[in-house]
């Protein structure tokens, strides 16, 4: 598997202030690498400078084997995504709008037109202006830009920001295609953590300019203990007056629920495994019934907050 990404400690300062400090990463061809961190970490001006939209004050980086302060034209050769908006004639047709940016980067045919418009599935659309379009199918279309090329590497700075759930489906849907079928590499940031969990292969994530954790999606997830536990009880009010009686501001999600053809709920709420025997007990001296106790599986958003001591997601 190729290397078609390399940051090689990249640092950027605005002003007097290190916004970027000493990044040093690799994306392969064929792997989705979600990129995380809280408001001002630096994601967006890291994305900014792997786009050529800005250049690091000290480091490299590195596209498919061309430097990118010294081959400008052959990394970005390499380049596709979506960093800013994409620019689209909107009074143009989505078939105009690629034909346009074809011409521009030259050597594309119209089979590969046709090849992606088939990828990001704006086959019954693609003849329609752009104003016409929806965003989720403005967001398919920009995709579409980016592929045409076919570059080695995609970057997308918050994808989905503004899409509804079966928008959010399709990208992710896209973007595995693209990367598992067709090998590029693909870089992405997103505040939505079950998006990124469902999608990516490996997580990088900054925090105050730093790289803080860079590792399988999987490993990062399975290295959080699980401090949640989920409870099915017969009576809504009497057990979380209870909990919150006994353990304080612990709940975390409340939720009417079917269990054995009887009304239930389910309650999500932070315990210690040790407290599970003693809270059964006190429940069903009330006459609260309990169904079912379990853990709740452990998430990215867990394992974020783990790894940054709580800071928020941006």
């Amino acid at each position: 598997m190729g290397t078609v990404l390399e940051l090689n400690n990249i640092t950027k300062y605005f002003s007097a202030r290190c916004v970027v400090d000493n990044i040093s990463l690799t994306i392969n061809e064929g792997e989705i690498v979600g990129f995380l961190g809280p408001n001002g970490s630096g994601k967006t001006t890291t994305i900014k400078m792997i786009a050529g939209l800005l250049f690091p004050d000290k480091g490299s980086i590195i596209i498919n084997g061309y430097d990118l302060s010294k081959d400008f034209e052959k990394a970005m050769a390499n380049f596709g995504g979506i960093v800013e908006n994409p620019e689209m004639y909107k009074d143009l047709s989505g078939r105009c709008n690629l034909e346009m940016a074809a011409r521009i980067h030259g050597g594309i045919s119209k089979e590969r037109i046709e090849e992606v418009i088939k990828t990001v599935g704006l086959q019954n659309r693609i003849d329609d202006k752009v104003k016409r379009y929806s965003l989720g199918m403005k967001q398919r279309l920009g995709v579409a830009l980016a592929l045409l090329h076919k570059p080695k590497l995609l970057v997308f700075d918050e994808p989905t920001n503004g899409l509804d759930p079966k928008g959010i489906k399709e990208f992710r849907e896209i973007v595995k295609r693209v990367s598992h079928v067709e090998g590029a590499a693909v870089f992405v940031s997103s505040h939505m953590m079950s998006e990124m969990q469902q999608m990516c292969d490996r997580v990088a994530i900054l925090e105050s300019g730093k790289l803080v954790g860079m590792e399988d999606i999987a490993a990062v997830v399975e290295g959080v203990e699980s401090t949640y536990y989920k409870i099915v009880v017969s009576e809504r009010d009497a057990a979380v007056s209870f909990i919150n009686e006994k353990y304080g501001d612990v709940i975390k999600e409340v939720q009417d629920s079917q269990f054995a053809n009887g009304s239930a709920v389910s309650i999500v709420f932070a315990i210690k495994s040790d407290d599970i025997p003693e809270l059964i007990k006190e429940l069903s001296v009330r006459g609260i019934g309990v169904y079912t106790v379990q853990p709740v599986e452990s998430s990215l958003e867990d394992a974020f907050i783990n790894i940054t001591g709580g800071s928020q997601i941006g």
